[in-house]
């Protein structure tokens, strides 16, 4: 959404490399955490209790790093256009 603005607005030079590296990373984090989400009460389900306990430890590790970087769990605030 971010990057289409950008684009929109021709300031896609303007946007330092590091701003787009730190937000392709939180957001492929974010993905990997939404995947962890969707994994774990699938092993629930079946009777993985293991899958559902690394799963649901994995992804708080994840918000972690949000909560330090953003400052916010759930709502990751730090990609704005």
């Amino acid at each position: 959404y971010c990057l289409g603005i950008e684009r929109l607005l021709d300031i896609e030079d303007l946007v330092p490399e590091k701003a787009t590296v730190m937000r392709v990373l939180l957001m492929e984090l974010n993905r990997i955490s939404s995947h962890l989400v969707a994994i774990a009460p699938g092993g629930m389900e079946i009777g993985a209790l293991t899958v559902m306990t690394v799963g649901f430890r994995e992804r708080e590790l994840v918000l972690d790093l949000f909560e330090l970087i953003t400052g916010l769990r759930m709502n990751h605030a730090f990609i704005r256009p």
